[in-house]
């Protein structure tokens, strides 16, 4: 094979190694003369030049710009000081389980203009299969399944020059196309074995499909804009309901027009699939709008669900007696809206005796609504974006580095009714460095004078931290409760806590600024930044939260090194101005006071982290002593 180009004073120089037999490229040989035509096609004596050197034919056409090159078949890949050929190849050298529909990618030199593409089984063609200006190529037809494959990339310079390249090797996966192996996904569902993949083309598929126990990879090959898997409406679009494991993969649709009493568009009960990249909208279902799982570990993953009803709990997803991991979904304008339910809840996710975790999700505009308006009673809204009962047996539910904006929880009716926990209504959960701001909770009845309990009722605009949960680094902002009444006078109203209504829980290094109550009614405001009973609040930030209430208020509450507006009594707290960097901004300035002025002493120990994931404790004051700032920031600079 050709190993080198190089021009040598003047002349383009080609050197072939093929040992033991050494073969020149076209060009007469004569006993005593050497010949080759030059880019002119006129024949050039080369017999002057030194010829053999160990086995190496040295070709020289002087003055001509190349010899032996151009357009024609040959190439010259690269050694010492010649171009290099085409590198970094994708598929990777001798790569396994390639897509039969895979892009071609590689690397080349600048100089390069083009590029030959051959690619066959088993061999490479004589002929390339595609000349691009690009360093990417994909194959029109799809490649035989289970099978190696040979290609290589010749590339070719702007005066013509041919470099060509290595050859690389892959091999297939074992890949059912839809459609052209089966027409239809469910056939191709029942043909597939495990450890296979159904690669689907573009298109609107309308069936339901049921993975009926295979581990089996389903993927869209253009993705869920392309890709629309449409229900009925007489069940769920996909079910995973016979033992799936994890390498029961769906990738890349959009799931919509699902309808059922479980689980809209996905139905996963005594299963544990791995759901990745799809959009799932436009279901409906009394539990579980987009999603309903039920004693599963499945992993969902990358999601957009969104636009989905339920009549009962969990507009976007419904889970029970799960441990999911909810990774980097996007949980959209879900809706529970209730119509004859005295109790909804999670208009974004309902989650039941949960050991899940939720991270890094935005959770955003979903609404609970609970409304009568011919009477009945006890109608109850609770937890808009998320509603989540860790499970009190075992591990908590965990809730970390999530966004969750303006989600609205709504109770309205002629009897008593409560709406409480606008962004999150949670019990025996672990959060930490959550962001919940702009959610709102909304609660309106004609009173009933004669009942014990506080009516209507309007609480936690931002979060309910129920018995047994534990707050951590969480910023919470710009909440509000709504209270209305229908008489105006309402004494057994009540509205408590905008920012934050605990109870029984600890809440540690929070943030807690902007949130405010809105009521015409007289005597009903407390606690419009944090309401407490029976809690525990250390290192916390409470700034600005309304004007016309004490923002920290409640009945058996301990709070410890706190930062609030006005005094608060207790150990090592501090009033004033917390010095954030703006109103969106909740960073600490250099010369706050919230700089090294928190404990470490905490129930369970200190977190090692802040909002940000920077190492806490610092020496944020630079006094030469590092010690924990209060809030959910801890300064670094």
């Amino acid at each position: 094979m050709f190993v080198r180009a190089r021009r040598i004073e003047g002349a383009f120089c080609l050197i072939r190694v093929r040992p033991p037999a050494i073969r020149a490229l076209p060009l007469e040989v004569g006993a005593s003369s050497m010949a080759c035509m030059d880019a002119h096609g006129e024949t050039k004596d080369l017999s002057a030049v030194p010829r053999l050197f160990a086995g190496v034919l040295l070709i020289a056409a002087l003055g001509a710009p190349s010899c032996g090159s151009g357009s024609g078949g040959g190439g010259t890949p690269a050694a010492t000081g010649g171009p290099a050929p085409a590198s970094s190849p994708s598929p990777p050298l001798a790569a396994m389980e390639v897509d039969r529909l895979p892009e071609l990618r590689w690397e080349a030199p600048g100089s390069a203009v083009s590029y030959r593409v051959f690619l066959g089984a088993g061999a490479l063609p004589k002929e390339p299969l595609a000349l691009t200006s690009q360093r990417s190529w994909e194959p029109e037809l799809p490649l035989d399944s289970r099978a190696e494959y040979l290609w290589r990339v010749d590339w070719l310079a702007e005066d013509g020059t041919v470099v060509e390249g290595e050859t690389w090797s892959f091999r297939t996966a074992v890949q059912i196309l839809v459609p052209g192996d089966w027409p239809t996904i469910g056939g191709a569902l029942k043909a597939a074995s495990d450890g296979g993949t159904i690669l689907v083309r573009p298109g609107i598929y309308r069936e339901a499909i049921d993975f009926e126990g295979r581990s089996v990879t389903l993927r869209s090959l253009e993705g869920p804009e392309a890709t629309i898997l449409e229900g009925d409406g007489s069940g769920p679009v996909v079910m995973f309901q016979t033992g799936e494991g994890p390498n029961a993969r769906l990738e890349g649709f959009t799931i919509r027009g699902g309808e059922s009493e479980s689980g809209g568009g996905i139905l996963c009960r005594d299963a544990s699939p791995t759901i990745r990249g799809n959009v799932v909208t436009a279901n409906r279902a009394r539990e579980g709008g987009g999603l309903y799982c039920e004693r599963s570990s499945a992993k969902i993953e990358g999601n957009r669900i969104e636009a989905n009803v339920a009549d009962a709990a969990g507009g976007g997803l419904f889970a029970s007696e799960c441990r999911l991991q909810i990774a980097g979904n996007d949980i959209i304008g879900n809706e529970v809206e209730g119509p004859g339910e005295i109790l909804v809840t999670g208009g974004g996710a309902a989650l039941f005796r949960s050991e899940d975790r939720l991270e890094d999700n935005r959770i955003e505009a979903n609404t609970v609504s609970a409304t009568d308006a011919e009477g009945g009673s006890g109608l109850t809204a609770l937890g808009a974006g998320l509603y989540l009962q860790g499970n009190l047996e075992a591990k908590p539910a965990r809730l970390i580095g999530n966004r969750i904006r303006g989600n609205e929880a709504v109770a309205e009716g002629r009897a008593i009714v409560t709406a409480a926990g606008g962004g999150v209504w949670c019990l025996n959960t672990v959060l930490d460095a959550n962001r919940i701001e702009d959610n709102a909770v909304r609660a309106s009845s004609t009173p009933v004078l004669e009942e014990d309990e506080e009516q209507p009722f309007a609480g936690a605009g931002g979060l309910y931290l129920g018995a047994g949960s534990r707050s951590t680094n969480d910023i919470i902002v710009r909440n509000t409760v709504h209270l209305g009444a229908t008489e105006p006078s309402a004494p057994l109203a009540g509205a408590r806590g905008a920012g934050v209504l605990v109870e029984e829980a600890l809440l540690v290094h929070g943030t807690i600024a902007f949130n405010e109550i809105e009521t015409t009614l007289e005597g009903v405001r407390r606690g419009t930044g944090l309401f407490g009973r029976e809690a525990i609040v250390i290192n916390t930030i409470l700034w600005q939260n309304g004007a016309a209430a004490k923002e920290l208020e409640g009945e058996a509450l301990d709070v410890k090194y706190c930062l609030t507006t006005e005094p608060f009594p207790g150990e090592g707290n501090k009033s004033g101005d917390p010095e954030l960097r703006s109103d969106t901004n909740y960073h600490l300035k250099q010369t706050s006071p919230a700089l090294d002025a928190a404990t470490s002493l905490v129930p369970g120990g200190p977190p090692k982290r802040d909002f940000d994931g920077d190492r806490r404790p610092q020496d944020g004051n630079r006094d030469g002593q590092e010690a924990p700032d209060i809030g959910a920031d801890e300064r670094t600079e």
